[in-house]
């Protein structure tokens, strides 16, 4: 895990409705920041009623065994530090997507991980037609209020991620 990183994790109201709690438990993870005033900007209340956001450390990250692929960024792409904090997720999510791709290709979709990154979900897949393997990438929003054109962004910065990592046309590509 990168230090020196700040942290936030999701609490969830034991109070809930179990199948509100399970959706919001799936939903919401913990959250990574470069600065401390990033993160405290980020806690509090979240758009689900049951769910809210307080400062984590290291050891909360080692108690609950979260690995560098499941945590979440805490910010929006177009902030200061979205690169930073992007670089190591996003390469951790593709080494899980290889990692679950079979070892013969199939039609259809091969695997499939998912990225949280300013509390929007990104899937990206693997799928397979013919010879050719594509990754699609999709975005949903579950309980947040999410800006579209962030949104919008945040598609376009990692597809164009996707294809400087994965094209092999472009092997000493670097992205900027």
């Amino acid at each position: 895990m990168p230090s020196p990183f700040f942290f936030a994790q999701p609490q969830f109201r034991a109070s809930a409705p179990l199948p509100s709690l399970a959706v919001a438990s799936g939903y919401y993870k913990f959250e990574i920041f470069a600065t401390a005033e990033d993160r405290d900007a980020r806690c509090g209340p979240t758009a689900h009623p049951h769910v809210r956001y307080v400062p984590a450390t290291m050891e909360d990250i080692v108690q609950n065994d979260i690995g560098l692929d499941d945590v979440g960024c805490g910010v929006a792409l177009g902030h200061p530090h979205f690169e930073l904090i992007m670089t190591p997720l996003f390469d951790a999510a593709l080494e899980k997507l290889f990692r679950n791709m079979p070892k013969r290709l199939k039609s259809g979709t091969l695997a499939a991980t998912e990225m949280i990154i300013a509390r929007t979900r990104y899937t990206i897949a693997a799928e397979c037609d013919g010879e050719w393997v594509f990754f699609p990438v999709e975005a949903m929003t579950g309980f947040e209020d999410a800006d579209r054109s962030i949104t919008e962004g945040t598609l376009e910065w990692l597809r164009e991620r996707l294809i400087l990592t994965t094209s092999p046309s472009l092997p000493s590509a670097r992205p900027n």
